[in-house]
């Protein structure tokens, strides 16, 4: 017995060594094996099949797939792999796989690997590095949209979300997430802001949706109730004392029934030339008190003056509205001003340099907790995805985010738990969660996501976030 098991294992050696030196099947360069596959929804990974032999190989197919992936054979991808394919001497070409769902590498059954054979499986190879993918807890919810869509604004309101930009018809366009199916709306006459302008901000407020659009050269705000989609009443347009180019960033006052809306005034092609009065020119502050408009920009010299806006936030116990851009010189950088909405004065302008000279180059988000302490997320001078806390007339630097290029967008949920989103260093959009008690960062990495721009908590704590898949096709996505 123990001499037939000796010449059993010398045979499948042998067998093993040729078939090493027959195919090598190894990971496409540049395109890391996936291990992570949102819920409903499919990743791809690619392997490179390359002919080691001195002679042309005719009919290699695929032989066995793990559960949960299947071969693709037609895409953008070139040097695809068909069903049946020949090498020559030295030649390779790509194969292409869909994963839709777990797939384990410690498998101890050979049908729940990847194999590929000669006819009549006369040698059969498979690779050294399998896939090895677990569900990452994201959902895809289907977003009813297509993939030259312009996505830019998401909100949560109970739990309803909203997503917003411009529809592939260039016009501004939302939808909405209700009841798990989603309502799509393109709430504007066609004619009112003209082709490609977008819907860049939104603000849900009691049974209102506050729609911030964009247009060439002009911005208007519009005010909808959020269970209606035709009957809709704009409100004024931004025009005294100088009208927006574009709607930025805006915030709801619900105390005092205040909508906060902050944008560019002049683009700079209607600038006086030679320069002359600047007055309109640079970013604006306004807020709509029911009536009209009142414009809140302080004087054009002041410290806090801004040449745009990234973010904004209000802490309604204090009523300070603390809002995020670029100053309007060019040697200010990125700033937070301050400005109080019970004595409509500014205050305090923040620049963030922390004590281990953490300094940022760009402030792409800020948001407050439930103790009413300011964060900010963005962009330091080492280019890194940073997240900054102002503690005892201080900045602070939070723990290094891990393998993050850039912070896009930071909030917090209904326990009081922070998360952020932003670019990966591999250029994959990432959501991390931040963990106050062992002050650290966890990865919830959302499978074939491109980008993600915004993230929101519904009055459930699921997350959501908006951004684009690997096809560059629209999503939303949700966790758990």
């Amino acid at each position: 017995m123990y001499k037939r098991l000796t010449l059993l294992s010398m045979i499948l050696f042998l067998s093993l060594s040729s078939i090493a030196a027959t195919f090598s099947v190894l990971p496409l360069a540049g395109h890391p094996l996936p291990t992570l596959v949102n819920a409903n929804e499919t990743t791809p990974a690619f392997y490179t099949i390359t002919n080691n032999t001195g002679k042309t190989l005719d009919g290699i197919y695929l032989a066995y797939l793990p559960d949960n992936v299947v071969q693709v054979t037609t895409g953008t991808v070139p040097h695809l792999c068909g069903r049946t394919f020949s090498l020559v001497a030295g030649g390779s070409c790509t194969l292409q796989l869909s994963i839709s769902g777990t797939v384990t590498s410690s498998s101890t059954d050979p049908h729940q690997h990847l194999y590929l054979c000669l006819p009549g499986a006369t040698t059969c190879s498979g690779t050294p590095l399998p896939l090895n993918v677990s569900l990452s807890g994201w959902r895809d919810l289907g977003l009813p949209a297509q993939k030259d869509t312009s996505l830019d604004a998401l909100v949560t309101a109970g739990t309803t979300v909203y997503a917003a930009g411009r529809g592939h018809t260039g016009y501004p366009q939302y939808w909405k997430y209700s009841g798990n199916q989603w309502t799509s709306v393109e709430p504007i006459p066609h004619g009112d802001t003209g082709k490609n302008a977008v819907i860049t901000t939104l603000t849900p407020h009691l049974d209102f949706l506050y729609l911030g659009v964009t247009g060439a050269s002009k911005a208007w705000v519009y005010k909808y109730l959020s269970n209606e989609t035709s009957e809709n009443t704009a409100l004024p347009t931004l025009q005294e004392p100088g009208p927006l180019s574009s709607v930025q960033v805006s915030v709801m006052d619900p105390l005092a029934n205040r909508l906060y809306v902050a944008g560019l005034g002049l683009p700079s092609s209607q600038l006086p030339n030679p320069p002359g009065d600047f007055s309109l020119f640079g970013g604006r502050l306004y807020y709509y008190n029911g009536t009209g408009w009142i414009e809140t920009s302080p004087s054009i010299s002041a410290s806090t003056s801004f040449s745009s806006y990234s973010s904004m936030a209000l802490d309604q116990i204090s009523g300070i509205l603390y809002v995020a851009g670029y100053g309007l010189s060019s040697l200010t950088g990125p700033i937070i001003g301050t400005y109080n909405t019970n004595t409509n004065e500014w205050g305090v302008t923040y620049v963030i340099i922390t004590a281990d000279n953490s300094i940022a180059s760009s402030i792409n988000s800020i948001t407050l907790d439930s103790n009413g302490t300011l964060f900010a997320g963005g962009i330091d001078r080492n280019n890194l995805g940073v997240v900054w806390k102002y503690v005892d007339s201080g900045w602070q630097r939070l723990p290094t985010i891990p393998a993050a290029l850039s912070v896009q967008d930071i909030t917090f949920d209904n326990n009081n738990h922070l998360v952020a989103t932003g670019d990966g260093t591999d250029s994959y959009g990432r959501v991390w969660s931040y963990n106050s008690q062992t002050n650290d960062w966890t990865t919830l990495s959302i499978s074939n996501s491109n980008g993600i721009n915004a993230i929101a908590f519904d009055t459930n704590n699921i997350l959501y976030a908006l951004g684009f898949d690997l096809q560059y096709a629209p999503k939303v996505w949700a966790y758990p």
